[in-house]
């Protein structure tokens, strides 16, 4: 299995704990138990929103309505702009592990 198909598996399993769609146990018993965050805790803000641009790259909208619905159950706030509207945007992490444009100041992740 290639990096690709992993970070794939991770994503999928990943989604799957945290909609309820399946068990880690489940997940484990086939046999690929790689995940993009700590299954045994609660997802953080930070790897929710990469799990969504991840399938809004796959095209995958279905999956990114159920994520953002869950982000907003879990933290209780809206979930903000994953990408900004600039030209040409440039991208930074800030020192509180906030993504932003530095043009627009908008803040994605």
């Amino acid at each position: 299995m290639n990096e690709r198909e992993i970070l794939q598996a991770a994503m999928y399993n990943s989604y799957d704990v945290i909609t309820h769609k399946r068990t880690i146990e489940d997940i484990e018993y086939d046999g690929m138990p790689v995940f993009v965050h700590f299954p045994d805790r609660d997802i953080d803000k930070v790897s929710l929103k990469v799990m969504v641009m991840y399938f809004i790259m796959a095209e995958e909208y279905e999956i990114c309505k159920e994520l953002t619905e869950e982000y907003e159950l879990l933290f209780h706030e809206k979930m903000p702009p994953l990408l900004c509207e600039c030209d040409k945007p440039h991208y930074h992490l800030r020192d509180d592990d906030i993504i932003e444009c530095e043009v627009c100041k908008t803040q994605v992740l």
